[in-house]
């Protein structure tokens, strides 16, 4: 299992990365943008957007990073989660549905095309969690 700060963006995670670079003397790895997305008609891309980054790592060593994205939506107290990769679906829906005990589901855990199985949810103590697959 491996765990992730994760920050969000209102739309400048590019400077940001671009800005994290500079200041550790790091290079961002699996950049990926809001167009790189196949089409999703149940979560249609906002206009404007296709340049965001969905995801980016910055990783600080072999076993150390956090992750980036810009989320439009995010605000002061909602802009970080915590991204824990397990190693089988079976663990991450496993740990996901405990989580879910009070929680507010972002997004149902289930495969996208970037993981075999990925989800989103805020705990009862208000702390975001994407529980994913390595």
């Amino acid at each position: 299992m491996k765990v992730n700060p994760y920050l969000h963006f209102k739309g400048n995670c590019a400077e940001a990365i671009a800005f994290y670079e500079s200041a550790f003397k790091i290079k961002a790895t699996e950049v990926h943008r809001y167009g790189d997305m196949p089409p999703m008609p149940e979560h249609p891309m906002q206009p404007g957007t296709e340049n965001y980054i969905i995801h980016a790592d910055l990783n600080f060593g072999k076993d150390h990073g956090i992750m980036v994205s810009d989320w439009p939506e995010a605000k002061t107290g909602t802009n970080m989660s915590v991204s824990v990769a397990f190693d089988t679906a079976e663990e991450a829906k496993a740990v996901f549905e405990k989580l879910k005990d009070g929680a507010v589901i972002e997004q149902e855990i289930d495969k996208t095309f970037w993981s075999e199985c990925w989800g989103s949810l805020t705990d009862k103590f208000g702390i975001m969690w994407q529980i994913t697959v390595k």
